[in-house]
């Protein structure tokens, strides 16, 4: 079984699919698959904006359910943290949100 946010345009979804060979990009294994997002915002017109609905290939990975956990969990506390592709794309999106003004 596969879950997916249904709001990430299907496009997106085929494509991720396709660059993953429809196994986990972590690990490889074929099996519980689920679509980890590297950023929830984006600059648009001057404004930081959601890219729900809008995301591309980039801005997602297909990962297995034990590999997405693992993103999201620090590997000594236990205790759930942010993946550092999204925290790092989210400093450069502010970044470039700076140096705009």
């Amino acid at each position: 079984m596969t879950r997916h946010d249904p709001r990430i345009p299907r496009s997106t979804v085929s494509a991720v699919y396709s660059r993953a060979q429809s196994c986990c990009e972590d690990c490889g294994t074929i099996r519980g698959l689920e679509l980890h997002h590297l950023r929830y915002e984006t600059m648009l017109m001057g404004d930081i904006v959601s890219i729900h609905g809008r995301e591309t290939p980039d801005d997602v990975d297909l990962l297995c359910r034990n590999c997405h956990h693992q993103r999201h969990i620090g590997p000594l506390s236990g205790a759930f943290h942010r993946d550092p592709v999204e925290v790092e794309n989210e400093q450069f999106d502010l970044e470039r949100m700076m140096s705009a003004d």
